[in-house]
């Protein structure tokens, strides 16, 4: 069940993700050749800034996860239903945070950017883009995490991929018709705010949950100690547009918007595919399977590996042709920043090579011994991105978040490996090495065999693209089968077993 379940939740995240790219790269292409690159760096500017809220659930959507593990093994509906209405309670007092903050929003960020916007333009962006997000968070994010919880991700992707169609339809439609960006964004929120009050109904209906006010309320431990590592998270994710916002221009966040767009959708790929990892060893752990969650690890620390030199590596060399002819006619701004491209790349590999042990952390609920690394990694990511912003511009704030990730990472690999599985924290290291040198070869070939081969149309940019999707995997593997043997065998026979256990119908 679990491996049917994982494998519904990663084919579910690959659709949903092919769909969201393909959305996510035309959309903000519309945008910026209809409003021009500075309203496409606003919009981007206002949706980071309301995704600060999220650091006010302090850690709360982690902690509820871990609570939910032991119960869904067990089939306690009393005390899911507790959990998930003590949950509740608290994101509908995040709603109200959430209130007070957008009003302060309103009254200091239009006077951020006033040199670009009026008031009114962007104050009504504002409250159209955090329309959806109440919703979310006063209505249904107690059930995905529920969902989540119980490995059923799948249904949450399903939800999500039909409104992102939709969306996209109707703001597709309206550029075209020449629509305000207003207009567009606001039919593209009430699109989203349906998804709220679907999984609530469909949660509410599968778990048989009860939620009066007379159901014992579950006291959500450690929130406090989580809150960290929600920190670290979305300092991760946002600051490097917020401190854009504060020191430069609309024009300059949407170029960096652009890229970051890209290597996000990478990265959703594996964390994705991955993300399934917690609520797995969320079960194993809650059964005492110990030694099932260490192989398990060793198997994704090859996909892992795997995954990110072929989606990286491609990224790193073929991110700036691609962008050569998606913005061909935008004058502008510039996007063609090659450095701009390695930093990401870099800084976003470091980030998907510590997801294993992070969900391993999460899922044991280990958040107040980890908490203290969570605060030094926002502490050094906020003073080298006031540094090097000064000396490297936005490529210093991608350095500086890399180097603050990778730093973190080094800890979740030797926490989960020496506090939690007992195994040898050098497995990482050398997995980390072996990552290392894959890159490095593929951006040899670039140099080597591709550079200055690439003309202005997709056509040849895909057939490119392919090469070097070959190259990388055909590295990967040799690197990882010379480094990792047995390792990469056993992950080849129980591949080759599941295979055939699904083609028998397996349940």
């Amino acid at each position: 069940m679990r491996t049917k379940r994982y494998l519904l939740n990663v084919f579910s995240s690959l659709v949903l993700y092919t769909i969201t790219l393909l959305c996510g790269l035309v959309l903000p292409r519309l945008i910026i050749g209809a409003y021009g690159s500075a309203t496409y760096g606003l919009l981007t500017s206002i949706t980071q800034f309301l995704g600060y809220i999220a650091i006010a659930q302090a850690g709360v959507g982690a902690v509820s996860r871990a609570m939910l593990y032991v119960p869904l093994a067990n089939k306690d509906t009393t005390l899911i239903s507790g959990i998930v209405a003590s949950t509740e309670l608290f994101f509908r007092k995040v709603s109200i945070v959430f209130i007070g903050y957008l009003a302060i929003l309103l009254i200091i960020y239009p006077n951020i950017i006033n040199k670009e916007f009026d008031w009114f333009y962007s104050a009504s962006l504002l409250l159209i883009i955090a329309f959806s997000t109440f919703a979310e968070y006063f209505f249904g994010l107690s059930y995905s995490l529920l969902l989540v919880a119980d490995q059923s991700r799948y249904i949450l992707n399903t939800f999500q991929t039909v409104l992102t169609v939709l969306s996209f339809g109707i703001s597709f439609v309206l550029i075209k018709l020449d629509f305000s960006v207003q207009i567009v964004k606001l039919l593209s929120a009430i699109v989203f705010c349906a998804k709220p009050f679907i999984i609530r109904n469909y949660a509410i209906n599968k778990y048989r949950l009860t939620l009066s006010k007379f159901v014992p309320k579950v006291a959500l431990k450690q929130t406090k100690d989580a809150f960290g590592q929600h920190i670290a998270f979305y300092l991760h994710s946002n600051t490097d547009i917020v401190l854009l916002t504060l020191f430069s221009t609309m024009s300059e966040v949407a170029v960096y918007a652009v890229y970051n767009l890209i290597m996000s959708k990478l990265k959703d790929v594996i964390s994705e595919i991955t993300s399934g990892l917690e609520s797995v060893y969320g079960d194993m752990l809650a059964r005492g399977e110990y030694n099932n969650v260490e192989e398990t690890l060793r198997k994704f620390e090859l996909l892992m590996s795997f995954l990110t030199t072929v989606l990286f590596g491609t990224a790193i060399v073929m991110c700036v042709p691609f962008m050569r002819i998606y913005m061909s006619g935008i004058s502008d701004a510039n996007y063609i920043n090659y450095d701009l491209v390695v930093a990401m790349t870099w800084a976003e590999i470091v980030y998907c090579v510590r997801i294993p042990y992070a969900w391993i952390i999460t899922a044991a609920g280990n958040f107040r011994q980890t908490k203290w690394a969570a605060y030094c990694e926002a502490g050094i990511n906020i003073v080298l991105s006031l540094i090097l912003l000064r000396v490297w511009g936005m490529v210093g704030l991608v350095v500086a978040t890399g180097v603050s990730t990778l730093l973190r990472g080094f800890y979740f690999a030797y926490y989960s490996s020496k506090k939690i599985l007992n195994r040898s924290y050098w497995i990482f290291i050398k997995h980390l090495l072996a990552l290392m040198m894959c890159m490095l070869i593929v951006q040899s070939f670039y140099y080597w065999f591709l550079d200055g081969k690439f003309s202005q149309t997709y056509i040849s940019w895909i057939e490119c693209s392919l090469l070097v999707v070959l190259f990388s995997s055909t590295i990967s593997i040799i690197i990882n089968y010379i480094v990792f043997k047995s390792d990469v065998l056993d992950l080849y026979s129980y591949i080759e077993t599941r295979l055939m256990l699904l083609k028998k119908g397996e349940k």
